[in-house]
């Protein structure tokens, strides 16, 4: 059986040690609390020891863990990642494709366009030509006309005149 405590004692060696009594008193608390506590329960050095093997052996295959988890996503994303390239290659050969049609087509558009227009235009200066043509004659005539007449006018003129 464990000695007792003189806490009398103790007390009364702290006051003279300069000590106020509420401090001495404290003090002599402590020490019978720390004495009584029930020691059992505090780790020993073995226990200690266990326990370090043990977190390293979790901390060993927790970083192994991490490690294949890592790999393992790291293969994910790349997998993800070249998938997505793919798509994106996909998406943009398909509007290269669509833009190079709707460029024929507006292309193959406007060419009809402008031969509509250039037929018209050709269309427009052939009726010009033919207008042209036509009052050059009815010039002609009428110069010819005023020829005659003037020929007429100056014949009797000098016969007449």
């Amino acid at each position: 059986m464990a000695a007792t405590l003189d806490t009398l004692q103790i007390v009364k060696r702290l006051k003279e040690a300069g000590f106020a009594e509420p401090q001495a008193e404290a003090v002599t608390t402590v020490l019978r609390d720390a004495r009584e506590a029930d020691l059992s329960q505090l780790a020993t050095k073995t226990d200690l020891e266990f326990h370090r093997q043990a977190t390293k052996a979790d901390l060993d295959t927790l970083r192994h863990e991490l490690k294949s988890d890592a790999d393992a996503l790291r293969r994910e994303l790349k997998s993800d990642a070249d998938a997505l390239r793919r798509e994106l290659k996909s998406d943009a050969d398909a509007l290269r494709h669509e833009l190079k049609s709707d460029a024929d087509a507006l292309r193959h558009e406007l060419k009809s366009e402008l031969d509509a227009h250039r037929q018209a235009t050709n269309a427009d200066f052939a009726a010009v030509r033919a207008e042209l043509r036509e009052l050059e004659q009815r010039l002609t005539i009428r110069l010819g006309s005023m020829i005659v007449v003037a020929t007429g006018v100056l014949l009797a003129a000098k016969f007449f005149g």
